[in-house]
């Protein structure tokens, strides 16, 4: 009786714990709560596949599982990310020899997923820069201050190889003397300063810098039409 006693009482601090007991069977506990699986990340496309050696060229991946704090290697070397949600990856590349690279992405969990030969590297002199493009002087803020203007729409124009026309701010920007592309770049400089750059970095985008009456001090990026 006793025994039966004690029985009962044990099975009921059992259950208030948790634990199911028979009460002269066996005596189980638990089955450990299920963990949902965390699926490796994935990669579906990156856009563009090719720029310049020198880097600059900003690149999107898409695909999914990507985690805050992941880290991405183009050919080994480590590339400077955002990753603004689970699907998708913006990076800057670094300079790299020409040739195609492995993309890594790397998710802090130790999970990875590799394309290979999924971005290329290439000389900027095998973009053509000779076309129209237009883009915007981009409302970057100063280094150590506040933003210095709004966007400012720009265009120009190469005709072998040569910029024949640069508009800024609804200013046409003046040449003292013909501005050739040389190895994917120009530069126009004035009074001993440059007040105008730009290179290709990949097929129909080039970013540069300039600095005029009606652009000041600002980084531009462009696409050909």
């Amino acid at each position: 009786m006793f025994k039966r006693g004690c029985c009962t009482v044990l099975a009921s601090l059992l259950t208030t714990l948790g634990v199911s007991s028979g009460c002269g069977g066996d005596m189980r506990a638990p089955s450990a709560p299920s963990i949902a699986p965390v699926n490796p990340p994935t990669i579906m496309t990156v856009s563009p596949i090719s720029g310049s050696t020198a880097g600059g060229t900003t690149i999107t991946i898409t695909g999914s599982g990507f985690q805050t704090g992941l880290t991405v290697t183009l050919g080994g070397e480590r590339q400077a990310v955002d990753v603004p949600n689970s699907t998708s990856i913006l990076m800057t590349t670094t300079a790299h020899d020409p040739g195609p690279v492995a993309i890594v992405v790397a998710n802090p969990n130790g999970q990875t997923a590799t394309l290979s030969g999924g971005y290329s590297y290439a000389s900027p002199q095998s973009f053509d820069f000779n076309g129209t493009w237009e883009g915007f002087a981009a409302a970057h803020p100063d280094h150590l201050g506040p933003t210095r203007h709004s966007d400012m729409e720009m265009r120009f124009t190469v005709e072998r190889n040569v910029l024949t026309s640069f508009t800024c701010g609804g200013a046409t920007l003046a040449f003292s003397s013909q501005l050739v592309v040389s190895d994917g770049a120009l530069t126009h400089a004035g009074d001993g300063e440059v007040v105008m750059s730009g290179r290709i970095v990949a097929e129909g985008i080039a970013v540069g810098t300039i600095d005029t009456d009606a652009c000041r001090a600002t980084r531009w990026v462009a696409t050909r039409r």
